[in-house]
């Protein structure tokens, strides 16, 4: 007697393969058909960029570690413009003296007890800067901006100041003797205080101009 043998056609295999469109990348992310096992590079790629944004991180952690251990500031000779420049940024005790920084912009930083002495400032921009104690001692800040600056302690003695943006707060300076003030146009009473001021005297050594005639004191 024979027997039939039956024949039992066993359910497809689902086909692994990613499906791939012509013009697409494939990438780790692509989802594996049901009862796929995920791509082998999935977890290699993904381990990849983990330790890629480690490393940034790490490397961001170094920089400014770096900065802070060198007193919080480069060297003035290191920084560039563009961009904001030096806006809103620490700079506490820094030296910019003798530079060229015409035109930037240093509105918003902290330049506590940093020094500006002798450097070219020409339309430089220090709105609403924090400028205590600061040296500007021979510098010429021609057609700048230090409106709403925080001038306690600065020091503007010898500095050319033509053209220069103010607010009442240059009568917090500490030193005025020899600077020049020429064609400023002050808020009301602040070049009468300034001329009240005993130190509102000399001659500044660049312009030849005293500082007297520069803020039209009445005795001039």
């Amino acid at each position: 007697m024979s027997h039939s043998r039956l024949a039992f056609a066993a359910p497809p295999l689902p086909t692994c393969r990613p499906r791939h469109t012509p013009g697409r990348v494939l990438t780790a992310s692509a989802v594996p058909p049901a009862g796929c096992p995920p791509p082998r590079h999935a977890a290699g790629l993904a381990a990849a960029a983990a330790t890629a944004a480690a490393t940034a991180a790490a490397t961001a952690a170094l920089s400014a570690a770096l900065l802070f251990c060198a007193g919080g500031v480069p060297p003035a000779v290191a920084i560039s413009g563009g961009g904001n420049d030096y806006a809103s940024k620490e700079f506490p005790g820094a030296d910019f003296s003798e530079g060229s920084y015409a035109g930037k912009d240093f509105s918003g930083a902290n330049f506590r007890r940093a020094t500006f002495a002798g450097s070219d400032l020409r339309g430089a921009r220090f709105f609403k800067t924090i400028l205590v104690d600061a040296n500007f001692t021979g510098a010429d800040l021609s057609g700048a901006s230090i409106e709403g600056a925080i001038l306690r302690g600065a020091k503007l003695g010898g500095a050319i100041l033509h053209d220069t943006y103010v607010s009442d707060s240059v009568l917090d300076v500490a030193e005025v003797a020899g600077s020049d003030w020429s064609d400023v146009l002050f808020p009301l009473k602040v070049a009468e205080r300034l001329c009240a001021r005993a130190d509102a005297k000399g001659v500044n050594e660049k312009t030849g101009v005293s500082t007297r005639e520069s803020l039209m004191c009445a005795d001039e």
